[in-house]
Formats: C-alpha cells, sequence, structure tokens
C-alpha cells in the first residue's frame, strides 16, 4: 500500500493521471503491468513512458556506452520472450553454375585469337600472353555472350585449357566443359546455413527479428588472413553477409550474426554474390510472419518499411521509399489485391519478394505459381518484375 501511495503521489507531479484521466482518480489511471517478484502484474499508476516509478517511470533513458548496451540487451530479451507468437525457421542453400566453362582459341605464326564468354576480357588476354610469351597486342579475345554463369566468369582457367591444347596440336580448339567436370574442378555458391527467428507482438505486428547465418568467404578471391580476422568488425566492414547486414525493414528489434566456416569446396560470386541465400531466407521467412499474424505481404514490407526514410547501416544508404516505389508497382501490374487466376485440377497461387542491391538497385517481383496433385508437380506461370536499376 505504502509503494502504491508513493506510485500515485509521484504520478500526480507529472501530471499523468490528470491528463490521462479526466476525472484525475488514481484507481482508473493506467497500470504498469510491469511483472513484480512474485509474477504477478504491478498494479502502480503509470507514468509517461508507461511504467511507474518503481519500474523505471521516472527514467530519462540511458545515456552512457554501457547504458546503452544494457537497453538494447534488455530490450531484445523482452522482444524474445515476449508477444503473442514466436516463429523459428533454418534453410540452407547452394548452387552450382547454370552453364559450364566454354571457349574457343586458334593459334597462328606469333598471334592467338579467343573467343569466349567472359567478365574480364583483358584478364584472359594478359594471362594468355603470358602463357605463349607473345606482345600483349598479339592477343585479341572476342567476348560472347555470358550465359548464365555470371560471376564464374570472373575466372578464365578454361581459357587457358583450350590455348594450350590449341598450342599443342596446331589447330583451331573448343574447349566445352561437361557438367561432370564443371561440378569436380569449378566452383560453387557458398554454402549458407541461415536461421531466423522472429516474435510478434499483441497486436500482431512484428517486435523482433533476429538472423544468425553460417557461411564461408569466396575462396576464389582468398579467405581473410589472421590481421584481418582479428579485427572484430571484420565482417562489419565488408558488409557481410549482404541481405542480412543490410535487411531493409523497421524490426523495433534486429539483429544479424553471421558465423564463419570455411569449406574446402572452391566457392565464388555466383548470381548476386551472397544476397541468394540471405534474401531467400528472409523473404520467405516474412511471409511466415505475414501469416502468423493475419497480414497481406504486401501491407507488411510497406508497413515496415514506411516512412520511406534513408537506412544508414554502414557504408550503405538505403533509400526505402524506392523499395515501396517498386514494391506498389509490382502490386498494380500483378493485380495483387484479386484473386489469382485458378488453373483445373491444381492449385494457385502468388508469392512476393524484394531486394535492394548494392545500395542502387531496387527490384520487387511477384511470381504466379500452381502446384498439382503429385510431388513434385510445381509450375511457375508467370513473374513479375519492377526494377529501379538507378540513375
Amino acid at each position: 500500500m505504502r509503494e502504491m501511495a508513493i506510485n500515485e503521489l509521484h504520478a500526480k507531479r507529472h501530471g499523468w493521471l490528470k491528463n490521462g484521466n479526466p476525472t484525475g482518480d488514481p484507481s482508473t489511471a493506467p497500470r504498469c503491468g510491469a511483472r513484480t517478484r512474485k509474477g504477478t502484474p504491478c498494479k502502480g499508476p503509470a507514468l509517461h513512458n508507461g511504467r511507474c516509478r518503481m519500474h523505471g517511470g521516472a527514467s530519462t533513458g540511458p545515456r552512457t556506452k554501457r547504458g546503452l548496451a544494457r537497453s538494447r540487451r534488455a530490450n531484445w530479451k523482452q522482444g524474445r520472450y515476449s508477444g503473442k507468437a514466436r516463429l523459428e525457421a533454418k534453410l540452407c542453400f547452394t548452387s552450382c553454375c547454370a552453364s559450364a566453362g566454354n571457349s574457343a582459341a586458334i593459334l597462328r605464326h606469333r598471334s592467338c585469337e579467343i573467343w569466349a564468354p567472359t567478365q574480364p576480357p583483358t584478364t584472359a588476354q594478359e594471362d594468355t600472353a603470358k602463357q605463349l610469351g607473345l606482345p600483349l597486342d598479339s592477343v585479341k579475345v572476342n567476348v560472347t555472350l555470358t550465359g548464365g554463369a555470371f560471376g564464374r566468369r570472373l575466372f578464365v582457367d578454361y581459357v587457358h585449357e583450350a590455348v594450350e591444347i590449341s598450342k599443342a596440336i596446331g589447330k583451331p580448339v573448343q574447349v566445352v566443359w561437361t557438367r561432370s567436370d564443371d561440378t569436380c574442378f569449378g566452383f560453387f555458391q557458398p554454402p549458407s546455413i541461415v536461421r531466423i527467428t522472429g516474435a510478434l507482438g499483441k497486436d500482431g505486428k512484428p517486435l523482433l527479428w533476429m538472423q544468425r547465418s553460417v557461411g564461408c568467404g569466396l575462396s576464389m578471391f582468398g579467405f581473410p588472413d589472421e590481421k584481418e580476422l582479428a579485427n572484430p568488425r571484420h565482417y562489419f566492414n565488408d558488409g557481410s553477409p549482404w541481405g542480412s547486414f543490410d535487411n531493409p525493414y523497421n524490426f523495433p528489434n534486429l539483429k544479424a550474426d553471421f558465423v564463419r566456416r570455411n569449406s574446402p569446396v572452391p566457392s565464388g560470386p555466383w548470381r548476386a554474390v551472397e544476397y541468394p541465400a540471405q534474401v531467400f531466407a528472409r523473404e520467405s521467412f516474412l511471409d511466415e510472419m505475414a501469416h502468423a499474424g493475419g497480414r497481406d505481404p504486401l501491407d507488411l514490407r510497406l508497413e515496415l518499411l514506411h516512412p520511406g526514410d534513408i537506412l544508414k547501416v554502414g557504408d550503405a544508404r538505403i533509400d526505402r521509399g524506392r523499395l515501396i516505389a517498386v514494391l506498389k508497382l509490382v502490386a498494380d501490374k500483378s493485380n495483387w489485391h484479386q484473386p489469382p487466376a485458378s488453373v483445373p485440377g491444381r492449385d494457385c497461387g502468388r508469392g512476393l519478394a524484394c531486394n535492394v542491391y548494392s545500395d542502387d538497385c531496387f527490384i520487387a517481383q511477384v511470381a504466379e505459381v500452381s502446384v498439382g496433385r503429385t510431388i513434385g508437380d510445381i509450375r511457375v506461370h508467370r513473374v513479375v518484375c519492377a526494377i529501379d536499376a538507378g540513375a
């Protein structure tokens, strides 16, 4: 009773009871609700921040670095173990190239000509000149269509083979790796395991997001040395892993962890480098949260991107307004708010995802799919894309 009286006196001094209750009656004032040692909710009158004096109602908040760190830990714990629902999922991801290595070469007298789908033609030219002992201007590289092996074409090992064989037999040579060659001796997308934990508040709104990623670096370019790894902010400064580090959504409590586990399997920067695994996991789990909270996946994303400001994280500057714009555009072009077209004998649905690539490329997609009555019978009927590719 003495504690209640002190709380009510303090509340009156702050004007909360008078302003919050037209009658000014302490018995009808908002209550603190904090958990007491007995496990019951506190019935003391709440002050301006929703807590009574004994539970931090008079606090102005932490100001020191140590206090701010403690506050973040407390908020994280509160978000993780309270709320309406808690969800968790683990996703594993890896992939190989969509097309295998291939190149053609012909050696003439003191010259060489190459045809190759390569991203760095100057590297192919310089390596071949060194390999054959020729002047740089004696090597000509014709760049063909790159195909579906973006990232893999940053290396030109398949060019070296065509040049070497052409030199040995003295004839034009075309080398095409088989799928088994590529699988045994090529490079792979870095394997990733992504574990996401999320929580919804009592109002059904997202309260917490924790994304922990386990993966390896790109062996194509060499792993970080011990000196680099001695810096605890090495991966933060590098912005890794992409798609988790630069999560564009406004969660009240958000945490992104990365655990390095280098693999002996050669790895390279396939198709958007680190984004595929992280964004696939992130966008899929966000749909799970929308479903658990009874929300439309589009509306939930737009709410989490509000008010469309600039998100600053590390060196990244993400314009959430541009991401909102592509989401609204793809929703309009795909007739998102209309029921999906039906297909006899199949269950039809739509999926939505969006991402920002390297601060300045914004994309949103809607996929229209159907599922048949047998296992594995999945068809993609249409994918609608909205892209803001930058200035």
